[in-house]
């Protein structure tokens, strides 16, 4: 990817567009990716997609950051990795320290995600190196470690996960099936090609989050310009006093955005426990203001997301909630990810690191360097921003089977709309029901990989009656020991922690 002035620019422009969705309460890197399905038919991204892709992943970076502010002067998490943070966080911005708080969660943040990114995209030749030895049954075998990591680790409702999954798998079989033969659609052409991963996900995910966000009663704790660099100075001192529990979260996080379809969860509140337990801190107690209590849970932010990037990219296999969504627009561009060839593609894993490394860097230092003023575009209230935020999620899901309306020749569609309609009444009502969203949202992207691995396991291995080629593989029978543990260690232990 030529690495000119303009390209530097779209990608900055990312780290602005994806802080300023991150500032958002109760909003994440997810909501800003569907937006950008709006831009992505454009003929200017059309014909700069590796820009586009280096833009997309800028916008991830900067909006993990972003999700930290809300957190910390709201009490209410920017989105769901950033949710332990509010339980220290918080209690410092009452006591006017909201800028030390956020100081010692920035650089935390930054730091782990320099130092796990580097691995990740300076290895990636050597992860081509896997690739033949994942083969069809092994493959299986990985797509169900990644349902029981959701089922059994992120999730304490067993049943309804398993319901949530099933349901996004149907919801991936609808169209046409291997053979050309239409299943599903009811009768309506319209859904002969298929539901669009953009409706699902802003249905599913999106829109139930904007309306929930504007129930939300909240007070700002402001950050005063009184010893504001001396806060924001001794934040990152402290960030580094207790490197310790600064590299814990980070090292947290890589492994956990490692699991394919789990993409780290719980692990800022793995990270926040185990430090609550085994650390005096500052000696504050847990729960009042104890930075270690905020730095902890933050290292695990981009250093998880550094870690999602690698069955994503390598397996097609999501890291996370936003590794759907960011996969599913790059694969709109025309860039297969999960199969082999991508590894090859120098350019497009070239964009993928540039847009990564310019968006941890560049955000760490604005948000360090503006902090109180990026802090005062939360003193405005919720109304204002999500009734545009929810007319452009819309337009985004719209836009995608009507990709010319730059053109003013937009031709609404009373089914996507209608589409979009039901589907968000199904993600609201799995919202306050306890269903698990993201396991649906993750069952629908890997439908079709799990139907063509399931059919051709069964015809190669279980109708040839070669059973003890599958019993005698060791990392086919390792991953499934592996799933039979998660789901034991999760039963008994019951997670606390419920992501719907």
């Amino acid at each position: 990817m030529p690495f000119d002035p303009v390209v530097l620019a779209i990608i900055v422009g990312g780290v602005f567009y994806g802080l300023l969705v991150g500032l958002i309460p109760a909003s994440g890197p997810g909501k800003a990716l569907l937006t950008l399905f709006i831009f992505a038919g454009t003929p200017f991204f059309q014909d700069n997609s590796l820009a586009f892709v280096a833009f997309s992943m800028a916008v991830v970076m900067s909006c993990v950051t972003g999700d930290s502010f809300a957190s910390v002067l709201m009490g209410i998490p920017g989105a769901q990795s950033s949710a332990a943070t509010m339980v220290d966080g918080y209690p410092l911005a009452r006591k006017g320290k909201g800028a030390y708080a956020l100081s010692a969660a920035i650089s935390t943040s930054t730091l782990q995600g320099l130092l796990w990114g580097l691995p990740v995209f300076l290895f990636m030749d050597y992860y081509k190196a896997l690739v033949p030895y994942i083969t069809t049954p092994r493959y299986l075998a990985i797509l169900m470690l990644s349902f029981a990591m959701v089922i059994f680790i992120t999730n304490r409702h067993y049943v309804r996960t398993v319901f949530a999954i099933a349901l996004g798998i149907w919801f991936g079989m609808i169209g046409d099936d291997p053979f050309g033969t239409t299943r599903y659609t009811f009768g309506f052409d319209y859904l002969e090609d298929g539901l669009s991963v953009v409706l699902v996900a802003a249905g599913i995910f999106a829109i139930p989050e904007i309306i929930e966000a504007v129930r939300l009663n909240y007070k700002v704790y402001r950050v005063e310009k009184e010893n504001l660099w001396l806060q924001v100075w001794q934040g990152m001192v402290d960030s580094i006093k207790f490197w310790r529990w600064n590299m814990f979260g980070g090292a947290v996080g890589m492994f956990h955005g490692l699991l394919p379809g789990y993409g780290g969860g719980s692990a800022d509140w793995l990270c926040y426990g185990i430090a609550s337990r085994k650390s005096k801190g500052d000696g504050t107690p847990y729960g009042e203001g104890n930075i270690v209590g905020v730095i902890a849970p933050e290292g695990v932010n981009n250093a998880g997301k550094a870690g999602a990037i690698v069955p994503t990219i390598l397996l097609g296999v999501p890291g996370g909630k936003w590794a759907m969504i960011i996969m599913g627009l790059w694969m709109w561009l025309g860039y297969d990810v999960g199969d082999r060839s991508i590894l090859e593609n120098e350019e497009f894993l070239s964009a993928v690191a540039i847009g990564y490394f310019v968006g941890v860097i560049a955000t760490g230092i604005l948000c360090l360097i503006a902090i109180r003023y990026l802090a005062m575009l939360l003193y405005i209230p919720a109304r204002y921003y999500m009734i545009p935020l929810f007319i452009i999620t819309i337009l985004s899901a719209l836009s995608v089977n009507n990709p010319e309306w730059y053109k003013w020749k937009w031709v609404w569609g009373m089914e996507d709309m209608m589409c979009l309609i039901v589907l968000s009444c199904i993600g609201y009502a799995c919202k306050r029901l306890k269903f698990s969203r993201p396991a649906l949202l993750l069952a629908f992207i890997l439908s079709e990989k799990i139907e063509d691995k399931s059919s051709a396991t069964y015809a190669l291995y279980i109708k040839t009656g070669r059973y003890e080629k599958l019993l005698t593989d060791p990392t086919f029978m390792g991953i499934m020991i592996v799933i039979i543990a998660i789901a034991v260690y999760g039963i008994r232990n019951k997670s606390s922690i419920n992501y719907a």
